[in-house]
């Protein structure tokens, strides 16, 4: 018995206003109505990459999420925003889109490693503002962290015990692996060994010129005191000065309910 193409193949036509003339031939046993191949090969395309962009955009919100994780922002403070802040007032309104703009410069890389220092008295939202910063450059795909000194200085002695699972160089090393650290809680009386690890801090910021916000309830002379004057000659090169002197939040809440 002979073979014969013809007798389990149908040629199809048409004309497709967006290709032209087009020519496919298929199996007998293929009922649907033929269209214009390249339109098809186009609409696969454009299927697989859509596709790919949700997986894309899937990947990068994790990715976010993870970062966020990273600036260990205490949970009172997990969601901190800049809006909102300056409703009590005009100075805090004028402090909020410092810190805000700062954030956005660091996160666009335009800041040229500048650094903040909050002083002010307890109470002032300067810690809201710091995580609001460390959060705002996560969420721009930038590795951010929020520490406190005691905590800072409490994990570093705990290294030194027999047996610790990190040592002083690993914990300073993950730190110096973000891209912005906001220093919380640099108080009066820290000690020599104080001193000295938030020195090697801020000069690893210094050297590699990177962004830096550091918030304190003392005054700014108190506050060069207090980090020694090696500190306080590359802080003062470095940093903007922001003054949070404005009534404690929590003392408002108090006196108003």
């Amino acid at each position: 018995m002979s073979f014969d193409p013809k007798h389990w193949s149908n040629s199809h036509e048409g004309v497709c206003e967006k290709h032209g003339s087009w020519q496919v031939t298929l199996p007998a046993s293929v009922t649907r109505v033929p269209t214009c191949p390249k339109c098809r090969d186009e609409e696969r395309e454009a299927r697989a990459a859509e596709e790919r962009r949700v997986e894309e955009e899937q990947e990068r919100l994790e990715h976010i999420k993870r970062l966020v994780r990273l600036v260990r922002a205490p949970p009172r403070f997990a969601n901190a925003e800049f809006d909102g802040f300056g409703d009590a007032g005009a100075a805090q309104s004028r402090i909020a889109t410092i810190v805000r703009n700062y954030a956005n410069a660091v996160a666009n890389q335009t800041g040229g490693g500048r650094w903040l220092v909050l002083v002010g008295p307890p109470g002032t939202g300067k810690t809201h503002l710091g995580i609001a910063a460390a959060l705002a450059v996560a969420r721009e795909q930038r590795r951010a962290l929020y520490l406190r000194l005691p905590d800072l200085l409490a994990a570093l002695r705990a290294s030194y015990a027999k047996g610790a699972t990190e040592s002083e160089a690993e914990i300073l090393d993950d730190i110096a692996k973000n891209f912005l650290v906001v220093v919380d809680e640099v108080m009066d009386g820290l000690s020599d060994h104080g001193q000295r690890v938030l020195f090697e801090l801020i000069d690893n910021r210094y050297a590699r010129n990177l962004p830096l916000i550091i918030a304190t309830n003392c005054t700014r002379l108190e506050f060069e005191a207090v980090i020694g004057d090696r500190a306080a000659d590359r802080v003062a090169e470095q940093a903007s000065y922001l003054s949070c002197n404005w009534t404690s939040y929590r003392r408002r809440r108090r006196e108003t309910s």
